[in-house]
């Protein structure tokens, strides 16, 4: 949804030749404020087919987004941090 939002929004661009991320960190912190704008607005109006439509609306996976998680197959899927505590 977050990814969506700021997308429309102009705060990143994600270029399928170079497989990279452009992103405007103004629109995207603009962007942000507005859609935390709109989740207050949504649970303000307190209406559940508004907020359907707004999960709808912006809820869907972009077709980038697979191909972009697929290059990360190789990641271990478990990680076991080790903290030293002793102080």
């Amino acid at each position: 949804m977050e990814y969506n939002w700021i997308k429309t929004h102009g705060g990143v661009r994600y270029d399928t030749i170079s497989g990279r991320f452009e992103i405007d960190p103004e629109k995207s912190l603009a962007a942000m404020k507005l859609l935390s704008d709109e989740f207050v607005h949504v649970q303000m109006i307190g209406n559940y087919d508004h907020a359907q439509a707004f999960i709808n609306a912006w809820g869907s996976v972009p077709s980038e987004v697979p191909e972009i998680v697929a290059r990360f197959d190789d990641l271990p899927v478990e990680v076991f941090p080790k903290f030293n505590l002793s102080f």
